[in-house]
């Protein structure tokens, strides 16, 4: 039997030695997560139609968000940027031309509930900054 992903609940009810079942105890939640969940849908980021970086990662929740951290470091403590966001995918433009070119950047995605406590956290996954997009005007 296969779980479900996400939210599931669960209880525990002892029976006594003569087969008699107690009252259950309280209902609790865990989550499943979707295999691989949190980690990136390509092998690195994309980029939105305007050029700017785009990472994009596995959901593994209907509800609750994502808190994004991107660093210089793997162990983190060089934090360049956090973001919290409800959607799979986060667009760097604000950063990107703060980012120096050809210089490994680290991020991870943290899943959240929608009060705020951490579920889990995704790998530590990593890009190489590339030039910084351009957006050119037609005439």
């Amino acid at each position: 039997m296969k779980l479900p992903d996400g939210k599931i609940y669960w209880t525990v009810r002892t029976i006594d030695a003569n087969g008699v079942a107690r009252k259950p105890l309280s209902m609790r939640t865990m989550y499943r997560i979707v295999d691989g969940g949190l980690s990136a849908v390509a092998g690195g980021p994309s980029h939105t139609v305007m050029g700017s970086t785009l990472l994009e990662w596995k959901p593994s929740q209907t509800e609750g968000f994502y808190f994004v951290t991107v660093r210089r470091d793997v162990v983190g403590t060089q934090i360049v940027r956090q973001y919290l966001t409800r959607d799979s995918k986060m667009d760097l433009r604000a950063m990107d031309g703060k980012l120096l070119v050809g210089m490994t950047y680290y991020w991870q995605v943290d899943a959240l509930t929608p009060a705020g406590q951490l579920l889990f956290s995704g790998p530590v996954q990593s890009f190489v900054a590339q030039t910084e997009p351009h957006a050119e005007l037609r005439r």
